[in-house]
């Protein structure tokens, strides 16, 4: 399928943009574009014969806008032996299919799909290229475009061309009612090894896995590729061994697992209870400390913690050039671009 590419290239750009309160920029810009674009979208609910109002459409927003949002956000953190720490940390779950064709229900999942920064594809029984939905649509993709990311973040598709069992979590939302399905967790352990420099750490870690009659696979290639297969597969946990904390953090935000670490044992791995925010995924993460300095070791732990979610957070905001994020997409998803040209041409007549 060739939209989930493109949405998890979206997913990847988005996440990995460290620019301070960048969502609520977004939406604001959106607020903007939807009080421009008032008469627009009020002439389509007219001619189309909706039972909604653009008073609704803006209240729904709005309220959706002021939710609290937990993305990136850390738990648990403790130092758990001289060279390495663990947190618990909510990065976003990946790409979401909402089955719905309720417009209210759509707008909501866009300001969503802003906020918790999944992908999110909007799944529609009732599928029209020309809808209050498809103006709602145009308005939040060209803001994403206007922001540096990729329009691919939000699409809407008829029913018949959305295979579910391709995203990570399938949403059937209806009269108020979400019915809830996450993709099955695999009952294996995945090592990928960046570079050459942690062999013999490897070979000890496999060595482990297998007394404990752990199933794994050890993965090499080019990161980006290796994100998407690691992510298809989700397994129970997976760790990468590489010298560059680059990589580290795009590994730990990236990655699709309950369980993410870097330059550590696969052993430390734990199965979560369900997650009551469905949006987000709660991770176990284990990295090597950053900055430490041996003096510390003087002082209380609940210093060298508290000093660490500080170096965490430093961390957690490395600047990425944009150039090595992977490839944003020129293109936009066949379905966007003849829902764009025929709203185009709708208004110009």
């Amino acid at each position: 399928m060739e939209e989930i590419e493109l949405l998890n290239n979206a997913f990847e750009i988005y996440n990995l943009d460290n620019r301070e309160d960048l969502s609520e920029q977004i939406l604001d810009y959106i607020a903007d574009r939807l009080l421009i674009n008032k008469s627009n979208i009020v002439q389509l609910i007219e001619l189309l014969n909706e039972r909604v109002r653009f008073s609704d459409i803006w209240n729904t927003f709005e309220q959706e806008r002021i939710e609290k949002s937990h993305f990136k956000e850390v738990g648990i953190f403790r130092k758990i032996d001289s060279e390495f720490f663990m947190g618990i940390y909510a990065t976003s779950k990946g790409n979401i299919v909402v089955e719905t064709d309720d417009i209210l229900e759509i707008i909501k999942y866009f300001v969503i799909a802003i906020k918790t920064r999944n992908t999110i594809t909007i799944s529609k029984l009732d599928y029209n290229e020309v809808s209050v939905e498809s103006i709602l649509l145009i308005i939040f993709c060209e803001a994403l475009n206007k922001f540096g990311l990729d329009r691919n973040l939000i699409m809407i598709m008829p029913y018949e061309e959305c295979y579910y069992e391709n995203f990570d979590q399938v949403i059937i939302s209806s009269n108020g009612i979400q019915k809830v399905e996450d993709k099955s967790i695999a009952n294996k352990y995945i090592i990928y090894q960046y570079d050459n420099k942690f062999l013999e750490d490897i070979q000890k870690e496999t060595e482990l896995l297998k007394n404990k009659d752990m199933a794994y696979e050890i993965v090499k290639g080019e990161f980006y590729r290796i994100v998407k297969e690691i992510n298809n597969k989700k397994p129970i946990g997976a760790s990468i061994y590489t010298s560059d904390p680059e990589i580290g953090y795009r590994f730990i935000n990236l990655i699709h697992s309950n369980n993410v670490f870097v330059n550590t044992t696969l052993l430390n791995s734990e199965n979560y209870e369900k997650n009551n925010n469905i949006y987000y995924l709660k991770k176990k993460i284990i990295y090597p400390m950053i900055n430490y300095d041996n003096n510390q070791e003087k002082n209380e732990e609940s210093e060298v913690v508290s000093q660490e979610i500080k170096n965490f957070e430093n961390f957690n905001n490395i600047e990425i050039p944009q150039e090595s994020k992977g490839l944003i997409s020129k293109n936009v998803n066949p379905w966007y671009k003849r829902i764009f040209e025929l709203v185009k041409n709708f208004f110009e007549k």
